[in-house]
């Protein structure tokens, strides 16, 4: 072999590699021969054109021998270096367009693909493609996440539609606003925020009213361009159960949309994944929510709440029952709840089990309690069925009232109509004192009188006194009756430094027994306010007698009144042992008290409270402990609407 005849052999090889990739993978028909017009290579459509059994099994064929030029015979004439278009034969009867183009020793030889061969590569593509929706759709079904289910769903387009310009955007179905977005191209920024659906869309998807009416959402009769320097695009807006959860968008130039139909309809096919993916991610997470807000709404009921499952082991067990119980709920979850109960009430216990079980509910059925230290508590229970997904009775709840709470109302309630028989009968026993009393500081006075006329200065002073106790008495009936008489809501004008004076006659007796020093620190402009005397001086006295209380071995209670800020504001204040900040938190909570059972209510300082705040004032606590407590009260100036 010459030197030349090697350069050539080099080069047909560098040529042969430079083609061999264009046309094995082309949809053309396509075959490679060498300068005795034997094959070298050919590709998958070149095979299935002429109907050969393996692309292999052609190599080393003349071209000659498998395609008759059409009106001849035998070998077919030298073409030269242009293309040369010529009819010919094939070997399966078949007639195709044949177009040699001569490459230094090479010939490439392509044929047209054909009516079925062009349908055949078409329906190649599309069922690529199809399988490439189908992938990215089994996909997007396995997550929930919107930034993955976008992220998916972007790399499908890019695999799709290679070299366009795509979008893809979400919004939230209700406010029509931009959640997620993710494009690629140059995207017009006042375009960004707006859905513009073609018309024809809107009457295939059947979108309501409602979504057509929002701001976000514009209605166009073609398809209206959202990038830079595009000349053709599809849009199809992502519509799942009547709802308008975005948008896809595919743009780019003339010749990328050969065949838009088809490219519609995988974006279509995309688009509904995309939807129904979406919409199942927002169902899923609306689920989890409601889910959510029920269980706080258990949680945090004030009523006792517990639940139980078919084998009767507990599922739920609420904030209420847990202080009810003394029991946490990681110490309960999970066990019988025949355990919370008596073993001589277990059988029964069971017995309404197994009939909510069946359907049927129970109401009203008082049950016994163990508590965590073992005291036996009491509540009513009504009970019900919980059906599960199948339709079946899956648990069953039962709602339950605190009867030892109840016991403790209804015997405060005897208690304060014992009170109110109380105050009856001081009113009748303070007019049968008035008239021995009036007589005792008539006749006391014309007494200290007479002395002091006969110079009898010792005996007048106690005739004195005489007069100063039989005043005090009269005082402290007064009050008393104040007291006792049933407050109007009308509120009226009042000097709070009176009612406080009050007050503290009727604490005395409480004063006196603790030892108590009682100073008052009034500013001089101290004005009046609205407000009702029989409810404030509940307010004072029980404030006084919890100060008192609280100071075993004596100590001084302070009371302080001055404007401030266009409120009147009251202290008082005691030095008694205080209170730690876990208990000066819950002070103002009905029926929490620190004294010893039967010797509270707990009802007190949150009736103060009430009173307080129905005078549209404020009360706060401020203690350390074994440094003493002031409550701090403020009343507005102005009268309240």
């Amino acid at each position: 072999m010459t030197k030349a005849a090697a350069t050539r052999s080099d080069g047909s090889a560098a040529l042969a590699d430079a083609l061999l990739g264009f046309f094995t993978s082309a949809d053309t028909p396509a075959a490679i021969c060498d300068p005795d017009r034997r094959i070298l290579a050919a590709n998958h459509a070149f095979g299935v054109r002429i109907g050969a059994r393996s692309d292999a099994a052609l190599v080393g064929e003349t071209i000659d021998a498998l395609l008759t030029v059409e009106g001849e015979e035998g070998p077919n004439a030298d073409v030269g270096p242009g293309p040369v278009q010529v009819p010919v034969v094939l070997p399966g009867g078949g007639r195709a367009m044949a177009t040699f183009k001569v490459a230094g020793e090479l010939t490439l030889v392509t044929l047209d693909a054909g009516l079925e061969g062009a349908r055949l590569a078409r329906a190649m593509r599309a069922l690529s493609d199809q399988q490439r929706v189908f992938s990215v759709g089994r996909l997007l079904s396995l997550l929930m996440v919107e930034e993955d289910l976008v992220g998916v769903v972007a790399q499908g387009l890019r695999d799709l539609f290679p070299g366009r310009f795509f979008a893809v955007r979400v919004v939230d179905p209700k406010s029509m606003a931009l959640t997620s977005l993710y494009s690629e191209g140059p995207l017009r920024p006042e375009e960004r925020d707006y859905l513009t659906l073609k018309r024809s869309a809107v009457t295939k998807t059947r979108l309501p009213a409602e979504i057509l009416d929002s701001d976000r959402v514009r209605v166009r009769s073609g398809y209206h361009p959202i990038f830079e320097g595009t000349e053709r695009g599809i849009g199809v807006p992502l519509v799942a159960g009547n709802q308008l959860f975005g948008m896809l968008n595919v743009e780019g130039g003339e010749a990328q949309f050969d065949d838009i139909e088809s490219d519609e309809r995988l974006l279509i096919a995309l688009a509904n994944h995309l939807s129904v993916a979406l919409r199942n991610a927002k169902l899923i997470g609306e689920a989890r929510y409601l889910r959510g807000y029920l269980e706080k709404i258990i949680d945090h009921a004030n009523a006792l709440i517990v639940v139980a499952d078919r084998k009767g082991r507990i599922t739920v067990f609420n904030r209420a029952f847990q202080a009810f119980s003394g029991f946490s709920r990681d110490a309960v979850v999970g066990r019988q709840l025949v355990e919370l109960v008596p073993p001589e009430e277990r059988q029964r216990i069971s017995r309404l089990l197994s009939m909510a079980l069946r359907g049927r509910t129970a109401e009203n059925v008082e049950v016994t309690v163990l508590s965590s230290d073992g005291r036996r508590v009491r509540a009513a229970f009504n009970t019900a069925s919980i059906p599960g997904p199948d339709g079946g009775i899956e648990s069953v709840i039962a709602i339950g009232t605190d009867l030892t709470r109840m016991v403790e109302l209804e015997r405060q309630v005897i208690q304060a109509e014992k009170l109110a028989s109380l105050g009856q009968l001081a009113a009748a026993v303070v007019h049968e004192l008035n008239n021995p009393l009036t007589s005792i500081t008539v006749y006391a006075d014309y007494l200290k009188e007479r002395l002091r006329e006969a110079g009898q200065a010792k005996e007048m002073e106690r005739a004195g006194r005489i007069l100063e106790a039989a005043g005090r008495i009269q005082r402290f009936t007064r009050s008393l009756v104040d007291y006792a008489r049933p407050s109007e809501e009308r509120h009226v004008p009042l000097d709070l430094r009176e009612v406080i004076e009050q007050s503290l006659d009727l604490c005395e007796h409480v004063v006196t027994r603790r030892n108590v020093q009682v100073v008052t620190e009034w500013s001089d402009d101290l004005p009046q306010i609205q407000g009702n005397r029989g409810k404030l001086q509940q307010v004072f006295v029980n404030l006084v007698t919890n100060a008192c209380q609280a100071m075993d071995e004596g100590g001084r209670l302070t009371i302080r009144g001055r404007v401030e800020d266009e409120a009147v504001r009251l202290e008082v204040e005691d030095d008694g042992h205080g209170m730690p900040p876990e208990i000066a938190e819950r002070i103002f909570e009905p029926f929490f008290s620190t004294k010893a059972p039967g010797k509270g209510t707990g009802l007190g300082l949150s009736i103060v409270q009430g009173i307080v705040e129905s005078h549209g004032g404020e009360i706060r606590v401020e203690s350390e402990l074994d440094r003493g407590t002031t409550f701090v009260l403020s009343f507005p100036l102005r009268p309240r609407a």
